[in-house]
């Protein structure tokens, strides 16, 4: 088999995977075809030379399959950027991880794997806060933790802020983790004056 041209689209998020630009397949149809296969389809910006057609028994749905998958240019939620949401990818989603068939994808990869890394932050955060006497490594991580949940607005409690800046500058003081805390206080100080 031959190498499949690439279609590109207005400036996008790069997928890990698949790149920045659709990706043709083999299967002709129409646009017709594929927009009236899914209702999610009827307004979206599509490239119709990637549509693939989909295993519908693979599918969770209710009353509606995808009849296809094709790649579609979106607006990410979080940073206003366009991605494409591959054909492929959604396979992927409906058929190996069943998601449900009118699930969509808000977000570019890179804002999903920053919102993953910071559930993964919170979920650290969480079950360090409450460890009455944490080893010097977990204190370092719940320091830097609290700097970047406080900088995301997740946690707002000064007195919290203070308490662990008291606990790092005991314990871990030339840490980078005890600066930044150090620094973040400092800088609330001054926007206090």
């Amino acid at each position: 088999m031959g190498k499949r041209k690439k279609r590109t689209s207005d400036k996008v998020v790069c997928h890990p995977r698949y790149g920045g630009a659709s990706i043709p397949s083999a299967f002709n149809a129409t646009d017709k075809m594929v927009r009236d296969s899914f209702w999610g389809y009827k307004d979206a910006d599509i490239f119709i030379e990637s549509a693939i057609p989909a295993d519908t028994s693979r599918q969770n749905c209710a009353t509606f399959p995808r009849g296809y998958y094709v790649d579609v240019l979106k607006l990410c939620r979080d940073c206003k950027r366009k991605f494409i949401f591959f054909a492929r990818e959604q396979k992927h989603w409906f058929e190996e991880l069943g998601f449900y068939v009118d699930a969509d994808c808000v977000r570019c990869t890179e804002c999903r794997v920053s919102e993953k890394e910071l559930k993964r932050v919170l979920q650290r955060y969480s079950n360090a806060i409450g460890v009455e006497n944490p080893s010097n490594e977990m204190l370092e991580a719940l320091t830097s933790d609290m700097v970047v949940l406080w900088n995301k607005g997740l946690i707002q409690n000064v007195n919290t802020l203070r308490r662990i800046r008291n606990l790092a500058n005991k314990a871990i003081p030339a840490c980078d983790a005890t600066e930044a805390i150090n620094l973040l206080v400092l800088e609330l100080a001054a926007g206090a004056e």
